[in-house]
């Protein structure tokens, strides 16, 4: 109930998934967006300064990061418009997630989140956009007008499709 009440267009979860940082595996999910996902949930099952070390964090993208201690149990609770990650420095760490589109029968139309935003000027909703665009073109275009306002990720993502 508490995300539909927070995120009233958040539909059906869509994906779920046991996500598993151990030693001698992965132990770094880089700086991200989750693209497919409307709403994303995620559980820890285990607790940070106990089992592991390091974890979930948050990120401007300017590699500040701020990791976010987790007990087993806790939640976070976001939209696909945060920049995140996860470094486990230390031990084990488990975590459930879960993605939310914004239909109940999973046949959401990413293309079309944030355009309102993007349309008013945030580059960071305008990186989003370029990101699930339709055509190489619209992306290219939602990437220029991001990098011009100076976003980082835009200017190195728009760098990048120029090549």
């Amino acid at each position: 109930p508490f995300v539909h009440m927070r995120y009233p267009k958040a539909g059906a979860v869509c994906h779920a998934m046991i996500r598993r940082y151990l030693d001698r595996e992965r132990r770094t999910h880089n700086t991200h967006w989750d693209i497919p996902s409307f709403v994303s949930v995620v559980v820890s099952l285990d607790a940070a300064g106990r089992e592991f070390s390091g974890g979930f964090f948050v990120t401007t993208g300017t590699g500040l990061n701020t990791f976010i201690p987790l007990q087993q149990g806790d939640t976070v609770i976001h939209q696909s418009d945060l920049l995140h990650g996860v470094h486990v420095q230390r031990g084990n760490r488990w975590s459930l997630a879960m993605w939310f589109q914004d239909s109940g029968d999973c046949n959401s139309q990413p293309a079309d989140w944030w355009v309102e935003e993007a349309e008013q000027g945030d580059p960071v909703a305008q990186t989003l956009r370029a990101m699930r665009a339709r055509t190489e073109d619209e992306s290219r275009r939602w990437l220029r007008t991001a990098a011009e306002a100076g976003f980082p990720r835009a200017q190195l993502y728009y760098g990048k499709a120029l090549q």
